[in-house]
């Protein structure tokens, strides 16, 4: 095919064409250079010539699709008079050139006898910049496009470069302790789209929903946990989406948080599905199965493959090279003089078509240069101003008593050691109390519950995320200080003014709060912390100083920890699970406080990570002036062997201090 005229037609019906204009102009230098031929420019592009014959009106062509009454529009079909009219108005022998062409338009160029090229941004996201995926109706053109085609084998080296990229990056955050990724082993992940897409619409008119999947989805959920990640635009679309798959697969969905490339680069076990979402197809690069429900936007063409039904994929920087246009179009033309633009940069046609989806989390998540060029350009005086004013207003308002949490001046953190076997709890009047972990299940049977509940580790709160909710919601405590791991189950509590998480203390896990959205928090107690002595005790203490409580008593904590007890086994790094619901526990107070299917964490891993802990709060309260003295009551507890805190026994601390 030589061709000598070429008309730029994206879909007319459209309100909205930036990026169809952009794509024609990317094209229209290099066909120029490239065929000769001037492209013009669409019709939708006032006071500009189109290639059209000058009889065309645009308004016309709508004002015929409007009295079509009875007639159906959508990407599928168009009236007929409209689409008589503009086929009227195109030259003879011209190819149509279109951007993202829509079903109706591909259909009217069989029916009407015209070539045409269709132009749109490859599904597959992940190389180091996009490919443009280009489908012809001419076989010679295609088979033409197809020598410039993108090989297999470089699209797996960027998959597995994007792969290992990520989970390195995704290593790195757990090791800093500021951000704790689910498991995703044996699950299914249905990926949502937004309602609206065209990808969504069959030839009957019809926006295709999961309901229209129930049989083979309740068959893809067996043997695995279903999981849901939502499209970020249509939250409530979302939502109802999230609560029919649990009304079609009988099982709770919980959400999962983790970006496209996060999954996709996944060493577990997961597979996914949806209707036609790309990442579907995307996920065979990285070794992943899937199960598209319907049928793909984009169909791509494997290696050596070519159908006039399916799009090769070519390199951004040959789409805007003249010999790429050259060789398609005009092969019989001398050769352009400039054959391509000699350098390209990675993510130009990101850059230039503002084109990221996940790929954007890939290069901002968790990154150093992003972050610190931030700061370098006046984050960090602002960060600082506003911390001076957020710790001037925290200060002043526990000077002045405006803790809506606390009911008194003083406050008894219990720990769960076996030194509080026995202990009254009802016999804690005259102070408020903090409990925590899963020391619920005892709360449970004496009918007592403390005013504030802590739990800062991963494990525990995969194990005991649904009862630690109940607690909340049901106001059995008045305040819970909480890692946002919980959101992942429970995502209501983060508008909850009574729940404070981990990541929003400043120099604890900031980049997690800025993640999850979590507003962060300046907090003299939580000054010069790390991850290196983050323990749920230790910080729980940090939490009550915070609140603003003037004198704390520790009770219960004892700190002489039987790091893995016969009913428990590894369960990879330094994670455990029971086996069996122990029958004397040495570590708790009472002894099923751990059964049997519970997951959590080797207390002391490599070093005596708790007892260095709480001598950071002694030494951080000193250094930084807080004005809360803290005691400990327990004199089985390696707090009072090395005199950590001044001790006070539990009767004085309640009647005298």
């Amino acid at each position: 095919m030589n061709v000598t005229k070429i008309v730029c037609l994206p879909d007319l019906f459209k309100g909205r064409f930036s990026r169809q204009k952009g794509m024609f102009d990317l094209m229209r230098e290099p066909i120029l250079q490239g065929c000769g031929i001037d492209i013009a420019y669409p019709p939708t592009v006032r006071k500009k010539p189109s290639a059209l014959l000058a009889k065309f009106d645009l308004e016309k062509f709508l004002a015929l699709a409007s009295d079509a009454h009875g007639q159906q529009r959508s990407s599928w079909a168009a009236p007929r008079a409209s689409v008589d009219y503009l086929f009227s108005c195109l030259p003879e022998d011209a190819l149509v050139l279109s951007v993202d062409m829509p079903p109706w338009l591909e259909q009217a160029c069989a029916d009407h006898g015209y070539d045409f090229i269709n132009i749109t941004t490859s599904p597959l996201r992940f190389a180091r910049d996009l490919y443009i995926a280009v489908r012809c109706s001419n076989a010679d053109t295609l088979k033409k496009v197809g020598s410039y085609a993108v090989k297999q084998e470089e699209i797996r080296l960027e998959a597995a470069a994007l792969a290992a990229n990520v989970r390195m990056h995704k290593a790195l955050v757990e090791e800093e302790g500021s951000f704790h990724f689910d498991d995703l082993d044996d699950s299914l992940i249905y990926i949502g789209q937004a309602p609206y897409e065209t990808s969504l619409q069959t030839p009957d008119g019809r926006s295709l929903r999961c309901d229209d999947f129930a049989d083979r989805l309740q068959t893809l959920c067996q043997g695995r946990r279903l999981l849901y990640k939502g499209h970020p635009l249509v939250a409530d679309f979302a939502q109802q989406e999230r609560a029919a798959l649990a009304r079609i697969t009988g099982q709770p969905v919980a959400l999962c948080q983790q970006g496209g490339y996060q999954i996709l680069s996944a060493t577990e076990d997961l597979e996914l599905t949806g209707i036609s979402a790309e990442i579907l197809q995307e996920a065979q690069w990285f070794g992943k199965r899937s199960h598209m429900l319907y049928q793909p936007a984009v169909p791509l063409a494997g290696q050596g493959e070519s159908s006039c039904q399916l799009y090769q994929q070519v390199h951004f920087k040959d789409f805007l090279s003249p010999a790429f246009w050259h060789q398609l179009l005009a092969p019989a033309r001398l050769a352009p003089i400039v054959p391509e633009i000699s350098v390209v940069a990675h993510h130009h046609a990101r850059e230039t078509l503002d084109q990221w989806g996940d790929y954007s989390a890939v290069m901002t998540w968790g990154r150093t240069l992003p972050y610190e060029s931030f700061l370098r350009s006046g984050g960090l005086s602002l960060i600082q101003r506003i911390e001076s004013l957020e710790e001037s207003a925290a200060e002043r308002q526990a000077a002045e008593g405006e803790n809506h949490f606390s009911r008194s001046g003083k406050l008894v953190i219990l720990g769960n050691g076996p030194s509080l076997k026995g202990f009254d709890l009802h016999s804690l009047t005259g102070a408020d109390t903090l409990g925590m972990n899963a020391a619920y299940r005892y709360w449970e049977r004496v009918n007592w519950y403390p005013d504030h509940y802590v739990c800062l580790d991963d494990q525990l709160i995969e194990t005991h995320a649904g009862a630690i909710h109940d607690m909340i919601v049901s106001g059995k405590v008045r305040t819970a200080f909480l890692i946002a791991k919980i959101l992942n189950y429970y995502p209501d509590l983060r508008g909850r003014k009574n729940v404070f998480f981990l990541e929003s203390f400043k120099n604890s896990s900031r980049k997690s709060a800025y993640l999850r959205g979590i507003r962060i928090h300046s907090s003299i107690p939580f000054k010069g912390t790390t991850s290196l002595e983050h323990t749920t005790g230790a910080f729980a203490v940090r939490y009550a100083a915070h609140m603003g409580y003037a004198d704390i008593a520790i009770l219960g904590v004892d700190l002489r920890y039987v790091e893995v007890i016969p009913e428990a086994q590894h369960a990879g790094g330094i994670k455990l699970v029971m086996t069996e619901t122990p029958k004397h526990n040495p570590n708790y107070f009472f002894d099923d406080y751990q059964q049997a299917g519970d997951k959590y964490n080797i207390p002391n891993p490599g070093r005596n990570l708790h007892v260095s802990a709480f001598k950071k709060v002694a030494a951080d309260r000193q250094a930084y002036s807080w004005k809360t003295r803290i005691f400990n009551s327990n004199k089985e507890s390696v707090l009072f062997d090395e005199s950590i805190f001044p001790f006070v026994s539990i009767e004085d601390f309640l009647r005298n201090t």
